[in-house]
């Protein structure tokens, strides 16, 4: 919110309509508040926490039909990270390369680790227009656009989603439906926060210099 506070005026508008300043917002009020819940979507997008997943190793061979040069993209580029650490991998990857141009499909060997890159789905041109840019707008209207994956796919996805989707939400919603956020020094003067990452298999925004301003009743 303090990187994008148009964002949050628009959210603090419709906490505003919806469920104004005599209370607190509550989860009856979700179902109306569609801005905010497409900014927490958006959100999970721009910068998921888990950029690589959760690693699966299959327990049996696979393949992958479709769009094996995407497939590839998402697959391959970032397991090579962490493939680099079997001794087997220069093998499985060569025969890999090999199966993909020969049947148009990709072979994913029994014993294999796949780490899905998430953050490169997050950025797929061809899933979602612009996706450099930070706009909730894209899950919102008659076509919204395709949810992020950072919490997994089928049977292997987090089992506590609903909860933490619920924490965010409610989090969020109490949180600028009292205060207003904004990235200040120690004199209380405005700054320009550039967003830097930790790294790892998960990542997280440093705390940036925050203030909070109490909005009037």
């Amino acid at each position: 919110m303090v990187l994008f506070p148009d964002v949050q005026k628009r959210i603090q508008a419709e906490l505003d309509a919806v469920v104004g300043r005599k209370r607190l917002p509550t989860f009856e009020d979700r179902a109306s508040l569609p801005y905010l819940e497409a900014t927490i979507k958006e959100s999970l997008r721009f910068h998921p926490p888990t950029p690589l997943g959760i690693a699966h190793r299959l327990v049996e061979d696979d393949i992958v039909e479709g769009d094996y040069s995407r497939i590839i993209s998402i697959y391959t580029t970032l397991a090579c990270f962490s493939f680099t650490l079997l001794s087997s991998w220069p093998t499985a990857c060569s025969l890999t390369i090999r199966y993909v141009i020969k049947h148009k499909g990709y072979h994913i060997p029994k014993g294999s680790i796949v780490l899905p890159n998430i953050w490169a789905m997050n950025m797929n041109e061809k899933q979602y227009d612009h996706p450099e840019r930070f706009d909730p707008g894209r899950y919102l209207g008659p076509m919204p656009a395709l949810e992020s994956p950072v919490f997994g796919f089928g049977r292997r996805a987090c089992l506590g989603v609903h909860y933490s989707l619920a924490a965010i939400f409610i989090t969020t919603a109490s949180i600028l439906s009292v205060f207003d956020l904004r990235a200040q020094d120690k004199d209380g003067k405005d700054v320009q926060i550039e967003p830097a990452f930790t790294g790892g298999m998960s990542y997280a925004l440093p705390p940036p210099p925050l203030s909070l301003s109490q909005l009037s009743l």
